[in-house]
């Protein structure tokens, strides 16, 4: 990081903020942070493959994450971690809980509960993340003639 620069000057309460902050950059600057978004979401997988390999029987799920560029420029997302499609039918009901609605000998009804998996790996890497994408910046602006 540059010298004189505090990172707890910057709050990130949320989302929501993330997102707008994010949305307001040059697309170029978005660009030039792919590094450390890459970075941020790589640990938060492999927080979530810890998470999974205590969960049995879940498949291939932690193997199939990745960190991938948005293309939705109306939104101007810088990346988003996401899954082959060989595990689309249960990393998301595997996470968010789903309806039962049939066994092998004819029809059941029920729920199962949810068993969070990508949440908590997020949640308990926030302030790692933060120092990525702080880092990022940092360097960004330093690229651009910021003080150093």
């Amino acid at each position: 990081m540059s010298s004189g620069f505090d990172p707890n000057t910057i709050s990130v309460d949320g989302l929501d903020e993330l997102m707008a902050a994010f949305r307001d950059l040059p697309v170029e600057i978005q660009a030039k942070l792919d590094p450390a978004v890459t970075t941020a979401g790589n640990y938060v997988i492999a927080k979530a493959r810890v998470n999974l390999n205590r969960m049995n029987g879940v498949g291939g799920i932690g193997h199939s994450l990745y960190v991938k560029r948005s293309k939705r420029q109306d939104l101007k997302l810088i990346g988003y971690i996401t899954h082959h499609s060989d595990v689309s039918d249960y990393a998301a009901p595997l996470e968010l809980g789903h309806l039962l609605r049939r066994t092998k000998g004819g029809y059941a009804y029920g729920s199962v509960a949810p068993r969070p998996w990508l949440r908590p790996a997020a949640d308990e890497s926030r302030e790692t993340v933060q120092q990525f994408m702080v880092y990022g910046i940092n360097q960004v602006l330093d690229e651009m003639g910021g003080k150093k």
